[in-house]
């Protein structure tokens, strides 16, 4: 009776301590903020495949290893984990991933966006080059972070692009990006050809203030949710919706 007490004494305590914390919201720009932003980021060369897998089947094992290896093949921070000779990540990915996400418990190894990205005989994942002329990517822009407790939820819009770059006879590239509000690409938001849109790294601002002048409906769009841990000094992924 003692032992049974003291654990609904625990359990009530746990839930009292969740409802008395207050939520605040985290300033986007702030410190926290953009390492919130750092740690959700998927490029664009991988962002159709992962958030269609997401959409589809939630945050499963196949969609861990996507945004994984997303992140060790684009990220500096894990540029030595990239063995060039061998072009592989092995077991790497699975070591990065603890730090990504708070349950990477047996994932189940696959393929993850093109065939021959994973040797299951080595255990090895394999870096295949690509190359796009024209390619379709889904954009979470975050609007707003809050934060109770230890718990932390982030709120993106969703958008569906479509890019297209030709190249001139001066060798400049012009991309053309057309917006989208759904994935079956029929409801059309706006067409941009901005050397903005062309960089990732001024994607969100510009989108941002399409979104502010109203010339991207906040109506039409659809939302992303991002379910976050802190635990110490790290962050990590609980949920992707």
């Amino acid at each position: 009776n003692n032992i049974e007490q003291g654990k609904n004494d625990s359990e009530q305590n746990a839930k009292e301590n969740v409802e008395n914390s207050q939520t605040e919201n985290v300033v986007l720009s702030s410190k926290i903020g953009n390492i919130i932003q750092d740690l959700i980021y998927i490029p664009n060369i991988y962002s159709d495949s992962f958030f269609k897998e997401v959409e589809a089947s939630g945050l499963d094992d196949r969609a861990k290893i996507m945004f994984t290896f997303a992140k060790i093949v684009t990220d500096d921070e894990y540029l030595s984990l990239r063995r060039k000779s061998e072009e592989y990540v092995g077991d790497d990915l699975e070591s990065v991933a603890k730090k990504l996400f708070t349950n990477t418990s047996n994932l189940k190894h696959q393929e993850v966006f093109l065939s021959g990205s994973y040797d299951s005989k080595e255990g090895n994942y394999i870096i295949l080059p690509t190359g796009f002329v024209e390619f379709n990517y889904i954009k979470d822009i975050p609007y707003k972070i809050e934060e109770t407790g230890d718990n932390i939820t982030v709120y993106t819009y969703r958008l569906y692009v479509n890019c297209n770059t030709i190249e001139t006879m001066e060798e400049n590239t012009n991309s053309t990006h057309t917006i989208y509000y759904d994935d079956t690409k029929k409801n059309k938001a706006l067409v941009i050809n901005d050397e903005k849109m062309d960089d990732e790294n001024t994607q969100n601002e510009f989108l941002n203030s399409k979104i502010s002048s109203g010339e991207i409906s906040k109506d039409k769009m659809k939302q992303g949710v991002y379910k976050i841990q802190r635990k110490g000094n790290s962050y990590l992924i609980e949920d992707i919706k």
